[in-house]
């Protein structure tokens, strides 16, 4: 297994997998693209030894914090689920971002294994987890609520 930073070309096959997980909002081809493309530096693709994608997680710096890190989307194919690859590719993008002292993102209250990947980043660097609701279900619709997890420090 290889863990990498995404590239342009990848933002296809990030659909795919995205489509194929069924656990995440599927955005549009273009969206992946530019994810691929723009927010390569706070990414991840995994591609096993077959040369496909199995696993993508897709971040960005926050706009109105530059030392913050907002994970949107972690996806593994279910053929390489229960391996870690979703914390292998979390520490990949902190690694490469070494300015970073927090990771934020959002959760439905039911998704367990989100929350347990966080959890155990949160151990690794020994951090705290702040957590709020972001969004209620009222606010969102047919949709979950969403709660923001904060962890901080990292890299310190």
């Amino acid at each position: 297994m290889t863990i990498q930073q995404p590239t342009k070309v990848q933002g296809k096959a990030v659909h795919q997998l995205i489509n194929q997980t069924g656990g995440l909002d599927l955005n549009s081809v273009y969206y992946y693209y530019i994810l691929c493309d723009f927010y390569k530096q706070t990414s991840a693709i995994a591609i096993n030894e077959n040369n496909e994608v199995v696993g993508y997680l897709s971040a960005l710096v926050a706009p109105n914090d530059e030392n913050s890190l907002f994970v949107w989307q972690v996806a593994v194919h279910p053929s390489a689920q229960g391996k870690g690859l979703s914390k292998q590719m979390l520490e990949f993008v902190i690694f490469n971002n070494p300015h970073l002292s927090a990771i934020k993102t959002t959760i439905g209250p039911d998704n367990m294994a989100s929350q347990g990947l966080f959890k155990s980043i949160a151990k690794k660097y020994n951090a705290k987890i702040y957590q709020e609701t972001y969004l209620s279900s009222e606010d969102l619709g047919d949709h979950d609520s969403e709660i923001l997890f904060t962890i901080k420090p990292i890299n310190q």
